[in-house]
């Protein structure tokens, strides 16, 4: 070609590069970007023709460029339509195992390498990868695998001969006319189908491969002139592939028109296009159904102002429209063609045509069924409006779908929500079911049985506030569906009363416990402290084993105390006053409290009150584990209890001495409304389990009983201090049942000793024949009363008062009707409740608790005689 025809050429090629990178930049798509880039190698491929025409490159440098040049074309374009080497790793191994072998293949054609043995290989090597991957990708029985062969192998196999005949250069041309005829190839695979552009691009891609053949065979070379014929394929090939995107283009069009078809005609809701003044411009078939019509046609013809049922329904909702640019949940009245109403929920927006017409597009339901629900509801709550409204119990009518339609005042204060906050909500959103899987089976009982009856449910108020109700459902008829009718009673109340009865049962039962554990923890001890004061008294003065028996009677008394303060916190311990020190009290109650309050809260003690009080030991005892126990509740994280004592003028008008007793803890403290009634039974603050609310009750009693005050001073997050305040004794007060200031003298007599734990039975024997007594022993009442016939002279009976057959009591009232002036003396280590219950007073009644001293039962045993 001439100078000017290679420079119309370059144009050619340059206006063809810009219009690829343009349209890249408008679709970055990988296989448009390979095609820019084959495009940019042809555009070199033109330039060093044009430089070389015009003597600016050498020969070897044109043809190498020139040659590589279509390479890297062939290459760009086989990728772009390969589906074997779609991700990057696979396109580099292409890259380097077949284009780059291409290009030293033509350097060494160029540079007239001498050794001839590169060139079968390259190409062997070369057509071997392609082959091998197209065999791993199509299958040995692919028909893609057999045009593959035909296309390459002939042409391998020709340039393997022809190099080996010292003539690389069919080899060259093999290299390329391979490249651009599998492109023809795997272009029409790619898309398959018969349009222009495909058909074109494949064709031309074939075409220009073929053009490579043609020299090979011409021995023609690379940089010879040729006519422009030489070059249509290339350029049929660039408008080939712009037919193509444009193809492409309309096709997706079309998909994307089909599409919104099919999604337009198929959706179940009534969809439609209109314009502002009432003309349909566009409907699908569930609209045309809605509304009646005989087919689109007529929809198309009729007017949107007539279908509604008032007009100025209408207007409102194109004020709507225009105002807010769409509407959502729009309810209006329509008309059907045979003149019926029916109610529609509406959305609808502002779209514009190709020519800037506002149009409106809506979509609507027909929501008639749950209009007329509503409606029927409406007329029902009027009818019964002074049952339902006014009804004292919590009532609902609710959906068999689980949604609330309607509630009373009275419903909305038990969940003291608003009706806005009920009404729509389901039994799950306000807390009655946990999920579906809970409310499935009450709704097929109610289905089943037509009504349910005292349904226990449980659910959480809007403040948190935990409910028990009974519920009471019944299925109506409200118009034309069947809706439940509820009733909800509040039985919280009912509820906290039982449950609180039934922890006061568990602690009535906890203190039987204990007092059974104090008998026959008193037994043991009153065995273990006899044998040691009868093995004292038999060592006499023998300093070295004596102090041993010493410590074992002291261990029983400390012990004793043990089972007067599990008494005590059990609550099983009648009244009997006497003259207490509160001081010593306090301080042999530290270590028990040190136990039960934990180690980590301190306890401190500041005694500095003088003088004494009248109250029982065992109430003030319980008074201060009482106190101490709701200080430690009140601190779950530690903290310190501090006890003090003092002297205080009592309040007017009497102005009397009296002790003043302060605890004071660091706890979380009370309320106002929690100070009022802390001393009110069963009020408590603690969970249900954990308490009865009867442990400041109790306290307010003993201390008024003993013409007491108690006061409280609290504040949330300050802690609590709690105050009593009780008259000192006068002087002329005595200590009741002391033993101190009585003096007897100690004379022999006949006893009768009846007790059912036998090693307590023979161990007060043993004590009271050593020091002088006869005495005869009976396990059980009725065995005493066979003895007592043997017995000539009777002085005293000691016998224990809970026994089985026979009690204490019960056995004494038998034996005074044998002998009459016969002297009695209960003895037990139960609690006086338990006493009571078997018909014996402590206060009226000989009595001596178990366990008791050689001294203690001497001293008894002595008064009684001498009276």
């Amino acid at each position: 070609m001439s100078v000017q025809s290679e420079q119309v050429v370059f144009l050619i090629a340059t206006i063809l590069i810009a219009l690829f990178a343009w349209i890249y930049l408008r679709d970055r798509q990988p296989r448009i970007g390979l095609w820019m880039l084959g495009w940019s190698a042809m555009y070199v491929h033109f330039t060093v023709v044009l430089l070389f025409s015009l003597s600016f490159l050498s020969l070897r440098w044109a043809v190498f460029l020139k040659t590589s040049a279509l390479a890297v074309a062939g290459i760009s374009f086989l990728l772009s339509v390969s589906a074997i080497y779609t991700d990057k790793r696979r396109r580099l191994v292409f890259v380097i195992l077949t284009g780059a072998m291409s290009v030293i293949y033509t350097m060494g054609v160029v540079w007239d390498t001498r050794q001839i043995w590169i060139y079968p290989v390259l190409v062997f090597a070369a057509s071997s990868v392609s082959l091998l991957h197209v065999l791993r990708y199509y299958g040995s029985h692919g028909r893609y695998l057999y045009v593959f062969g035909l296309a390459v192998v002939p042409q391998a196999v020709w340039s393997i001969q022809q190099s080996l005949l010292h003539n690389p250069a069919p080899g060259l041309f093999s290299f390329l006319s391979t490249f651009f005829i599998v492109s023809g190839l795997l272009y029409w695979r790619f898309y398959r189908r018969f349009t222009p552009g495909v058909v074109t691009t494949s064709i031309s891609f074939i075409a220009w491969g073929g053009t490579f053949v043609m020299r090979e065979f011409q021995n023609s070379p690379m940089l010879a002139t040729s006519s422009v014929i030489w070059d249509l394929p290339q350029y049929f090939v660039a408008i080939g592939m712009i037919l193509t995107l444009f193809e492409n283009k309309a096709e997706l069009a079309t998909s994307i028109a089909h599409q919104y078809r099919s999604l337009f005609e198929e959706d179940l809701a009534a969809v439609y296009v209109s314009t502002f003044d009432g003309r349909f411009l566009d409907c699908n078939s569930a609209f045309v159904e809605m509304y009646g019509f005989s087919s689109k046609g007529q929809a198309l013809s009729a007017s949107a102002i007539a279908c509604y049922a008032d007009p100025a329904q209408r207007e409102k909702f194109t004020e709507q429209l225009r105002g807010k640019g769409r509407v959502l949940n729009y309810e209006s009245q329509q008309l059907r063609q045979n003149g019926k109403a029916f109610w529609i929920l509406e959305c609808a927006t502002i779209v514009h045509n190709v020519d800037g017409e506002e149009m409106i597009e809506g979509s609507a339901i027909d929501i008639t069924e749950r209009k007329q629900m509503e409606i029927a509801l409406r007329q029902s709550e009027e009818r019964f409006v002074a049952v339902f409204r006014h009804s004292p119990m919590a009532c609902a009518i609710i959906s068999l779908t689980g949604e609330f339609l309607n509630v009373n005042e009275n419903m909305l204060g038990l969940l003291k929500r608003s009706a806005d906050d009920v009404i729509g909500k389901t039994g799950i959103d306000l807390g009655f079911w946990k999920s579906w899987d809970d409310n499935t089976p009450f709704l097929q009982k109610l289905h089943c049985e037509g009504s349910i009856q005292n349904l226990e449910l449980e659910f959480r108020d809007a403040e948190g506030e935990l409910h028990v109700v009974l519920y009471f459902g019944a299925l109506v008829q409200a118009g034309e569906k069947q809706c439940i009718f509820g009733m909800f009673l509040d039985n919280t109340g009912q509820h906290e009363l039982e449950a609180k009865f039934l922890q006061a049962q568990k602690m009535d039962a906890l203190g039987r416990l204990a007092g059974s554990v104090a008998h026959d923890f008193n037994n043991l001890l009153g065995v273990i402290s006899g044998y040691a004061e009868l093995l004292e008294a038999k060592l006499g003065h023998d300093g070295r084993y004596g102090r041993y028996c010493s410590k074992v009677i002291e261990a029983t008394q400390r012990s004793s105390g043990l089972t007067r303060q599990l008494l005590t916190f059990s609550r099983k311990e009648p009244s009997r006053t006497l003259v207490l020190d509160p001081n010593h009290a306090l301080r042999e109650l530290a270590g028990m409290l040190s136990r039960l309050i934990g180690e980590d809260i301190e306890i401190k003690i500041d005694l500095r009150s003088r003088g004494s009080i009248v109250i029982d030991r065992t109430h003030f005892e319980q008074i201060i584990v009482n106190l101490a126990v709701n200080a430690r509740d009140a601190m779950p994280h530690g903290g310190q209890i501090v006890i003090e004592t003092d002297n205080q003028t009592g309040p007017a008008p009497a102005d009397l001495p009296c002790l003043v007793i302060r605890l004071r803890d660091t706890g979380e403290g009370m309320d106002e409304g929690t100070k009022l009634h802390a001393f009110e039974p069963f009020f408590t603050t603690k969970p249900v389990g954990r308490g009865t609310g009867l442990g400041l009750a109790t306290v307010y009693g003993i201390i008024k009983e003993c013409a007491g005050e108690i006061s409280i001073e609290s504040s949330p997050g300050k802690g609590t201090q709690v105050s009593i305040l009780l008259p000192l004794a006068l002087q002329t007060d005595d200590v009741n049942n002391s033993s101190e200031g009585i003096s007897v003298r100690k004379e022999g007599g006949n006893i009768l000793l009846v007790e059912d734990e036998l090693e307590f039975l023979h161990n007060n024997a043993q004590l009271l024949r050593s020091i002088g007594y006869s005495v005869r022993c009976a396990g059980s009442g009725q065995e005493a009363l066979e003895l007592v016939p043997e017995i000539p002279q009777l002085d005293l009976v000691i016998t224990d008062v809970v026994m089985p057959e026979m009690n204490g009591r019960e056995f004494a009232d038998r034996l005074l009707q044998i002998r009459p002036h016969t002297k009695v003396l209960f003895v037990s280590g139960y609690a006086d409740e338990v006493l009571l219950q078997a018909g014996v007073s402590t206060l009226s009644t000989p009595f001596l608790p178990k366990p008791f001293s050689l001294r203690q039962l001497d001293f008894k045993v002595q008064e009684l005689l001498t009276v």
